[in-house]
């Protein structure tokens, strides 16, 4: 079978899957991938109003993705209304590194869908 396949964490991630930022993320996006990335050159999101009312996970869809160094980074656009309509409203956009520099996993897939 076909779906019997394996698929790299980095292949689930990526453009065209149902994904979204873990609990675990910084709530930052960047202006640009860096392998040192820290507080500079980057900003506190806006967040889906799911994610303001208790359910930390924001939704995302990746538009493109780079490695730099080792560490995989997506450029994201954060959505709301996910599930709930057509196509999901962009509430904001910037690049986030899938995993925190101490290895924290902040992106992840659902992995049923809606």
């Amino acid at each position: 079978m076909a779906d019997d396949a394996f698929h790299p964490l980095s292949d689930l991630l990526r453009i065209g899957r149902l994904t979204y930022l873990t609990p675990l993320w910084n709530r930052r996006l960047y202006d640009a991938p860096d392998a040192k990335a820290d507080v500079a050159g980057s900003r506190v999101s806006r967040l889906s109003a799911r994610a303001t009312n208790g359910d930390f996970t924001q939704p995302y869809r990746a538009v493109r993705t780079v490695v730099v160094q080792g560490r995989l980074w997506l450029r994201v656009e954060l959505l709301d209304e996910v599930c709930s309509v057509d196509e999901p409203r962009v509430i904001d956009t910037g690049w986030v590194p899938a995993q925190s520099a101490t290895g924290e996993q902040w992106a992840w897939f659902w992995s049923r869908g809606c």
